[in-house]
């Protein structure tokens, strides 16, 4: 079993898995998401979601155990993103032991939902709070919050203009440590977030070549090393000299 290693970067199967384990792998495989500092996780919605035409995309409780072993196995950090389950126990029952989870929009905003979560699971949260008023947010959420939990800013729109960056310092002057989730198609608003203040990119992935329910704002597969790197070179470019002295590296002309 290889350590499980700190990451900045969580890519989002989400429900682009369309209820299939081998599309999981697929993703796994072809991103080489083990050879990076990333994160991995899916989408549990909450049980009325899955009624009527949504049932196919409904994982069996046994996957989520093997894609845990097999996330464990890789050293692959592994997470749930969450709706908000009227039923918790079966979740618990299965002993996965993520080492995080979403809460996403509807799931924060659902204060008997969020209670329940906090008493049946210690790991970190990351509250996405793109459906959340201020108010509701410092009164209800923060206060809940363990020092380890951090904010997602995120924008339930395609477009760039839409995002309101600015959102992430704001959260951060409530005295938490602030996250972005993209929703744009321009993969480009992720780098701006980082620039904004976003300690962690939350970003969805899969094969667009398939119908998925994140299409249109999910990272190809093919293209998760080359957005990786680029999210760690804004982070890299983000970090602080701690030093606080300067040096030219590059000769300058002119």
């Amino acid at each position: 079993m290889k350590k499980v290693k700190n990451w900045d970067v969580c890519f989002e199967v989400g429900l682009n898995h369309l209820g299939s384990y081998t599309n999981i792998l697929g993703i796994i495989q072809g991103s080489m998401i083990q050879n990076l500092s990333c994160s991995l996780s899916v989408q549990i919605r909450e049980e009325s979601f899955y009624d009527g035409s949504k049932r196919y995309l409904a994982l069996d409780s046994d996957v989520y155990v093997k894609l845990r072993e097999l996330c464990r196995s890789l050293g692959i950090p592994f997470g749930l993103a969450l709706g908000p389950l009227e039923n918790l126990d079966w979740l618990t029952d299965l002993k996965l032991h993520p080492d995080f989870i979403k809460p996403i929009g509807i799931g924060t905003n659902n204060l008997d939902f969020v209670k329940r979560l906090n008493e049946a699971f210690i790991c970190p949260k990351y509250y996405s709070v793109g459906l959340s008023d201020y108010g509701y947010i410092r009164d209800e959420i923060i206060p809940r919050m363990r020092d380890e939990d951090m904010l997602v800013h995120t924008s339930l729109s395609h477009e760039s203009s839409d995002q309101n960056l600015s959102e992430i310092r704001f959260l951060e002057s409530l005295g938490k440590i602030a996250c972005f989730g993209q929703h744009a198609s321009s993969p480009e608003v992720c780098f701006a977030a980082i620039g904004a203040g976003a300690k962690k990119i939350f970003a969805y992935i899969g094969d667009k070549d398939l119908d998925l329910p994140d299409k249109v704002h999910a990272v190809a597969i093919c293209d998760a090393v080359s957005f990786y790197n680029q999210c760690s070179n804004c982070f890299a470019a983000m970090k602080k000299i701690e030093s606080g002295f300067k040096s030219a590296k590059i000769d300058f002309i002119g």
